[in-house]
C-alpha cells in the first residue's frame, strides 16, 4: 500500500490559485516570495510543452502545461503540497496588527469619511442627565409586541457608520442631509426643555402621592413616570421642528381631576425651577393635552423661535392585553402575591376619565417608539433616510399625504430587506425601488404594522389615486437617479463642477462633438 499524500496547507483568506496562495502566505509570514525558472520546451511550435520550476523557502517543485502560465501553476501546486506550515516563520503581533489596520485601506477611508461627513450617521446615545424617573415606568408599557430595547431617553450625536467608497450621489445625499439636519443649538434647547419638563412633573408626582397619603385615600390616581416618544424619542427631529412630544403614563385611567390637579402645580414647579425661562402652559384646544412652551427671549430671529413640550396622559391599563399561551407557566401566576396590577379588574368612567381613544393613540405612539429603538436606529443609513423622504413629502405634493408612522416603517423595511448596508444614494435608491416595485399598490397584503395584535394595514387611509401617484413618482425619481439627477430628488441645485462636466464636449467615434446631458452622452 502507497504511503498517503501529506495533507494540502490551508489556504489563506481571498486566494484563487496556487501561485496567488504562495505570494500571498509569503506576504503574511514575512518571507521571500517564490522564484520560478523555465526548465524545459519542448515540441512543435503549435503544440508546444513547457516545464518550469518554483523553488519556495528550500522546497523544489517542477510543473508542465500547454502554456508557460500552467506550467508555473503546476509547479506551485506541487509545491503547495510539499509545505510544512509550522516550520515557516510565524507572523509577529506588530505585523498582524499593522495588516489588519491597513488592510484594503478601509481604516484611512473610514478615518477620512469621519473628517468629512461625520454630522451624516447619528446614532442615540443616553442622556447623562436623566434623573431617573424613567424608571418607575411599567417596562410592558408597549403591549408586548416590540422586541424589548434601549431606554427611552435617547437623544442626537453618536459615530459614523462606514459603509463603502463614496460616490458622487453619496455627496448630494450627505450635502441634503446637513441641510436638514437640526441646529445644534436647536437640540440642546429642545433637550433643555423637555428636561425641565420632566423634572417638573415629577416634582408634581411626588407632590401629589405626598397629598394621597396625608389624605389617607386608598388606590390614588398616581403617575408612574414620564416617557420621551415621536420624532425627538427617535432622532428624526428636522431643522426648524421644535414641536416635540412626551407621554405621562399613570397607574390608573388618568382622570380629569388629575389633570386638572397636574395644570394647577405644574406651573409652579416650572417657575422654581428655572423661573429666568418663563415656561408657560397652554391647552389643546379640543383635547386634553397641554403644552410646556418655551420662547427664548436672546434670539435674534424674527419671529423668535418657539419650543414647544407637549404632554398627553395615559395607562397601560386601558389596552387589552394580548392573550396568553395555553403552555404559560402556571407557576408564574400569583408570584407577586397579588400585586400584579394586570391582574386588578380596571374600571373605565368616561364621564370622570379622559377620552379612551386619545390615551390609546398616545400608548400607540409609545409602542412606535420602543419598536423604532430596537429595530431601526442601528441600521445603516436608515435614521438618515427617514429624514430625507420625510422631507421631501414637505416638498412634494404627493408624497405630503404618508404620515410619519408609515414612512418610517416602509423605510425600515426596505433597507432591513436588503440583507447589506447601504451608501447613502444607494439607501435612497433602495426605498425608490420598493416604492416602485407597486408595494402600495397591494391592497392585500399592504404594510402591516408590527407593534398591533390585529392586522392592522398602516396604509389604510390611503386612496388608490394616492397610491398610485407615490408609485408613479418613486418610478420618476429612480429613473432619475439612474441617469445621475439625485440632485433633482433631493430638490438641490446641480453643482457647478458638475454641471461643468456635462457641458463638456464629447467625441463620438464618427468624430461628432457633441455635449453631454442630463449626465449621459447625446
Amino acid at each position: 500500500m502507497s504511503a498517503a499524500a501529506p495533507a494540502a496547507a490551508p489556504a489563506p483568506p481571498g486566494v484563487s490559485n496556487p501561485l496567488d496562495f504562495l505570494h500571498k502566505l509569503s506576504m503574511q509570514r514575512g518571507i521571500p516570495p517564490p522564484t520560478f525558472k523555465q526548465v524545459n520546451e519542448q515540441g512543435p511550435p503549435h503544440q508546444k510543452t513547457f516545464v518550469w520550476a518554483c523553488v519556495f523557502q528550500g522546497c523544489e517543485a517542477e510543473g508542465a502545461g500547454r502554456s508557460k502560465k500552467e506550467a508555473k501553476a503546476a509547479a506551485a501546486a506541487a509545491l503547495k503540497d510539499q509545505l510544512n506550515l509550522e516550520a515557516l516563520p510565524q507572523p509577529s503581533e506588530k505585523k498582524r496588527k499593522a495588516n489588519s489596520l491597513n488592510a484594503g485601506g478601509h481604516k484611512r477611508k473610514k478615518m477620512q469619511f469621519q473628517q468629512n461627513f461625520g454630522n451624516f450617521y447619528q446614532g442615540p446615545f443616553i442622556d447623562p442627565a436623566s434623573d431617573g424617573f424613567f424608571a418607575d415606568v411599567p417596562s410592558d408599557e408597549a403591549g408586548g409586541e416590540a422586541p424589548q430595547g434601549p431606554p427611552m431617553n435617547f437623544g442626537y450625536g453618536g459615530g459614523p457608520v462606514f459603509c463603502s467608497r463614496l460616490s458622487k450621489l453619496d455627496r448630494y445625499v450627505i450635502k441634503k442631509h446637513k441641510e436638514i439636519y437640526p441646529d445644534e443649538g436647536e437640540l440642546a434647547t429642545i433637550l433643555d426643555t423637555v428636561r425641565d419638563t420632566e423634572e417638573a412633573m415629577k416634582q408634581v408626582s411626588d407632590a401629589i402621592d405626598k397629598k394621597n397619603e396625608e389624605a389617607g385615600i386608598e388606590n390614588p390616581d398616581k403617575i408612574k413616570g414620564m416617557v420621551r416618544v415621536g420624532d425627538f424619542a427617535k432622532g428624526l427631529l428636522l431643522r426648524g421642528n421644535r414641536d416635540v412630544a412626551t407621554v405621562v403614563m399613570c397607574q390608573k385611567p388618568p382622570t380629569k381631576a388629575l389633570l386638572e390637579t397636574v395644570l394647577k402645580m405644574l406651573p409652579d414647579k416650572l417657575k422654581e425651577l428655572k423661573p429666568e425661562k418663563g415656561y408657560q402652559i397652554q391647552r389643546q384646544a379640543g383635547t386634553y393635552d397641554f403644552r410646556v412652551v418655551y420662547r427664548p427671549t436672546e434670539s435674534t430671529e424674527s419671529p423668535p423661535p418657539v419650543y414647544t413640550c407637549n404632554v398627553a396622559l395615559t395607562s397601560v391599563t386601558l389596552r387589552k392585553k394580548k392573550p396568553k399561551t395555553e403552555d404559560a407557566d402556571p407557576e408564574k401566576k400569583g408570584a407577586d402575591n397579588g400585586e400584579n396590577e394586570d391582574e386588578v379588574p380596571v374600571v373605565y368612567d368616561e364621564a370622570k376619565c379622559l377620552p379612551k381613544e386619545r390615551c390609546l393613540q398616545a400608548l400607540a405612539d409609545l409602542r412606535h417608539t420602543r419598536w423604532f429603538c430596537s429595530m431601526a436606529l442601528n441600521l445603516p443609513s436608515c435614521v438618515e433616510c427617514i429624514r430625507l423622504v420625510k422631507d421631501l413629502a414637505k416638498r412634494d405634493p404627493k408624497w405630503s399625504v404618508l404620515k410619519d408612522w408609515t414612512v418610517e416603517l416602509l423605510v425600515e423595511r426596505a433597507l432591513y430587506s436588503a440583507q447589506v448596508p447601504l451608501n447613502p444614494a444607494a439607501s435612497i435608491m433602495r426605498v425608490m425601488e420598493v416604492v416602485a416595485s407597486g408595494i402600495l399598490l397591494d391592497l392585500n397584503q399592504g404594510l402591516r404594522d408590527p407593534c398591533e395584535h390585529e392586522d392592522v394595514d398602516v396604509t389604510a387611509y390611503m386612496t388608490l389615486q394616492q397610491r398610485e401617484d407615490i408609485t408613479r413618482s418613486a418610478q420618476q425619481f429612480l429613473r432619475m437617479m439612474h441617469f445621475r439627477q439625485i440632485h433633482i430628488v433631493l430638490g438641490m441645485p446641480l453643482e457647478e463642477e458638475d454641471k461643468a462636466q456635462q457641458e463638456k464636449p464629447v467625441h463620438q467615434g464618427n468624430g461628432v462633438s457633441v455635449k453631454a446631458e442630463n449626465g449621459a452622452a447625446a
